[in-house]
């Protein structure tokens, strides 16, 4: 009903996500399986009918702190522009990608800072990147803010130099913005 736009608020989003929890041992669901659906359900219900809908000022594209390498120096989570854009995480992509379109760019230390950045910045569509746990409770928690969900790669396990597909993101923004 969620997806349809039938019921379109934050409770059924949350009850659909509590429901998919309390499924999981009897559904043979993986670990983040209930997350990665409600990540899913929410980008199918935003795809209809949003796209070009949106400006590029109105557009924030926030990221986590782990999508930077572990080993930089430079403390990217105040100053993003500060990154030296070596290539050795996908951060310097990223803000290839936000001077191209023109939107803003966040990173966020954790979920608290997430909204704060939210609250400042006041956007009307939001390009999210993390891991399915953070996805999923920040979807639920900007609602009614239009949030796309982009989950990044775990390539050295959870929250340490995770990466992002740039080109899913490019695609995401390429599609809502007009």
């Amino acid at each position: 009903l969620y997806r349809k736009g039938i019921l379109d608020n934050p409770v059924t989003l949350r009850l659909s996500f509590l429901t998919l929890k309390a499924l999981k041992p009897f559904r043979a669901l993986k670990l983040h399986d209930p997350e990665m659906m409600v990540v899913a359900m929410n980008n199918r219900k935003i795809l209809t009918g949003s796209s070009g809908k949106y400006s590029s000022a109105e557009t924030l594209i926030l990221v986590p702190h782990c999508l930077q390498n572990h080993e930089c120096p430079i403390r990217l989570t105040f100053d993003p522009d500060s990154c030296k854009r070596c290539g050795r995480c996908p951060i310097g992509k990223l803000l290839d990608i936000k001077d191209r379109f023109g939107t803003h760019f966040a990173i966020a230390s954790g979920g608290t800072s997430a909204r704060m950045i939210v609250e400042r910045i006041k956007p009307s569509l939001i390009v999210a990147v993390a891991c399915p746990v953070d996805l999923s409770l920040g979807i639920m928690d900007v609602h009614p803010i239009t949030a796309v969900g982009v989950l990044n790669e775990w390539r050295n396990g959870p929250c340490y130099d995770t990466w992002v597909d740039t080109e899913e993101l490019e695609a995401v923004l390429e599609l809502f913005l007009s």
